[in-house]
C-alpha cells in the first residue's frame, strides 16, 4: 500500500506562515507530523509519500534536523504555483503504479483517524464521505449501490476528499496521468476522469 500526501502549496490565507506541513498542529507536533502519525496508526505498513512545494527550503531542513528520512519519502513540486494536484500525482506516478493499494488525500488539514479507520476494511476503491457536512465537495450518489457517479462542489453527500484506490482503479488513474490536460486538474476532477473511464468509487461512510 502507499499513501500520497499532496502539501505542496499553501493554506488559503495563511501564506505568510509559510510551509503548511510546519504549521503547528498542537504543542508538541506539527501538521505533517499529525498527519504521518494517524496514517501509520491505522495504515502501519504504508508506505508514506509527501509532496511539498511551497516554502521547500524550510521543509527541506526540518527533514534534516529531524532524521525523517527514513519513515516517509519526499517528492518536492518546484512547480506546484503553475500546476494543480494532477501535476503532483504526475510526480508520484511510478511509486503509485507498483503498488495494489493507493490512499490520496491532501495535506492542508489534520488527518481524523476515525474517518481513514474506516477505509482499512474495505474492498472496493472508495471516497470517504464527510458525515459532519464540513466539505464543500459533494458527489452523486446512487443510494442502492452506494456508488458514485460525479463529484463537484455544493452537491448534496458531502465527502472528505481523501480516496482510496484499489489496483483496476490505480490502473485507470495511471493511464489518466499520461494525459497532458492531467497536470491542471484537481483531485476531484481526476477522479470524476476515473469514473468516466469505467472506474467504480463506492461512497464509504464514516465514523462519526
Amino acid at each position: 500500500m502507499i499513501t500520497i500526501i499532496i502539501a505542496d502549496g499553501f493554506k488559503k490565507g495563511m501564506k505568510s506562515r509559510g510551509c503548511v506541513g510546519l504549521l503547528p498542529y498542537n504543542k508538541k507536533n506539527n501538521l505533517f507530523e499529525q498527519q504521518r502519525d494517524s496514517i501509520r496508526g491505522v495504515f502501519p505498513r504504508s508506505d508514506i509519500v509527501y509532496i511539498y512545494g511551497f516554502d521547500a527550503k524550510r521543509f527541506s531542513g526540518f527533514i534534516e534536523d529531524t532524521g525523517e528520512t527514513s519513515s516517509t519519502q519526499y517528492i518536492l513540486n518546484s512547480e506546484y504555483s503553475e500546476y494543480n494536484h494532477g501535476h503532483s500525482l504526475y510526480l508520484a506516478k511510478d511509486r503509485i503504479a507498483q503498488s495494489d493499494e493507493c490512499l490520496i488525500l491532501l495535506g492542508y488539514e489534520p488527518i481524523s483517524t476515525k474517518i481513514i479507520k474506516a477505509a482499512k476494511k474495505t474492498k472496493k476503491s472508495s471516497v470517504l464521505l464527510d458525515t459532519k457536512n464540513q466539505s464543500k465537495l459533494g458527489c452523486v450518489l446512487d443510494n442502492n449501490t452506494k456508488m458514485i457517479s460525479h463529484i463537484f462542489f455544493d452537491l448534496d453527500n458531502h465527502i472528505s476528499d481523501i480516496y482510496l484506490l484499489k489496483k483496476p482503479e490505480i490502473n485507470i488513474l495511471i493511464e489518466c496521468l499520461e494525459h497532458e490536460k492531467i497536470h491542471n486538474m484537481f483531485l476531484f476532477e481526476i477522479m470524476n476522469n476515473i469514473i468516466a473511464r469505467k472506474g467504480k468509487l463506492e461512497a464509504l461512510q464514516t465514523a462519526k
